[in-house]
């Protein structure tokens, strides 16, 4: 099986970095729209069975439309290759998912409550995938103790979560809170991690 997870922040503000060249400034806010279509590049180049992205694919409070376009034309391009994409909004890209969506039909966006999907490999081999998207920028829950153990049926059994480790200080669990032994003891094959 080969997955690949992502990491974005489309259209970010990059704060602290005002202080150059306009010209300087434009190459570095261009390169996460580079950075994505090259890694959609590689995931068709070397046919992976799926893509994971976790959470935060733009700033909330910064994105453009071309930013929602330029992501769609990515997932458009994995679709156009029989790629599906694995989808959870974080807390920067936090919204209600209401199962309507304008991505392409090979992107399966995960609900505001944990859920499950399966996914059946062209060699026949079964995946499960856990995982939930974010409604609101802060998330003081647990939610891990809402995965599912291990399914017996399932060949690999992944985890998406956005979130942090707990430190126990309620003025700092903010985001989905949790332990590495909470991971572990669900017995998952991999955790893919965003935040």
């Amino acid at each position: 099986t080969c997955a690949l997870p992502i990491y974005l922040h489309l259209d970010s503000p990059f704060l602290g970095l005002t202080e150059m060249p306009d010209q300087l400034w434009q190459q570095v806010h261009q390169s996460m729209f580079n950075a994505l279509a090259r890694i959609v590049d590689a995931a068709v180049d070397q046919s992976v069975d799926f893509v994971l992205i976790v959470g935060d694919i733009y700033d909330r409070d910064h994105h453009s439309a071309e930013a929602e376009d330029f992501f769609a034309e990515q997932c458009q391009r994995l679709a156009e290759h029989q790629i599906p994409v694995f989808l959870s909004y974080g807390n920067h890209d936090y919204q209600q998912v209401t199962g309507h969506s304008l991505l392409p039909s090979n992107v399966q966006v995960f609900g505001n409550q944990v859920e499950t999907k399966s996914l059946t490999l062209a060699g026949g081999q079964k995946v499960v995938i856990s995982g939930f998207s974010y409604d609101q920028c802060w998330l003081d829950q647990d939610y891990v103790a809402q995965y599912q153990q291990r399914s017996g049926d399932a060949d690999w059994q992944i985890g998406m979560l956005h979130g942090a480790l707990q430190t126990g200080n309620p003025q700092q669990d903010h985001y989905s809170p949790f332990t590495i032994n909470e991971l572990l003891n669900l017995h998952y094959d991999y955790w893919a991690l965003g935040h």
